[in-house]
């Protein structure tokens, strides 16, 4: 619930026109929460995040142009091409980004959860 809370916050209290968001998975007893986001195409995407102590999020671009900076200020020397597909791992201390919509609405998908959550090694069965 908190990371919806999160989300609004940052879609409100900066102001994104047009930008929405949508809860998809919300999982009580793993703490796991997936929410669909939009963001409006030509927009700036203000310094932001607030990853609890234990938790991870990954946020995948499903659609878009996007280009995302690490840091607390927005810096547009700074901003990187993030083409569709890719996928940034926010953890605390590494969880403060900025950004830049361009000429094309984005669509991401933002999973929360526990940072082990993330790093489970693969088997080969």
């Amino acid at each position: 619930m908190q990371l919806i809370l999160i989300i609004v916050v940052i879609l409100t209290r900066h102001s994104i026109p047009g930008a929405k968001h949508f809860r998809i998975y919300n999982d009580e007893d793993t703490g796991v929460v997936a929410v669909k986001i939009w963001l409006p195409a030509n927009s700036d995407i203000p310094a932001h995040g607030r990853i609890k102590e234990g938790k991870a999020a990954a946020v995948m671009v499903l659609s878009g142009d996007l280009e995302l900076g690490m840091g607390d200020q927005f810096d547009a020397n700074k901003l990187v091409h993030t083409p569709v597909g890719s996928v940034v791992i926010l953890t605390p201390g590494n969880d403060t980004h900025y950004g830049r919509t361009g000429h094309t609405p984005v669509e991401l998908l933002q999973i929360v959860g526990d940072a082990d959550q993330f790093a489970v090694p693969l088997k080969n069965d």
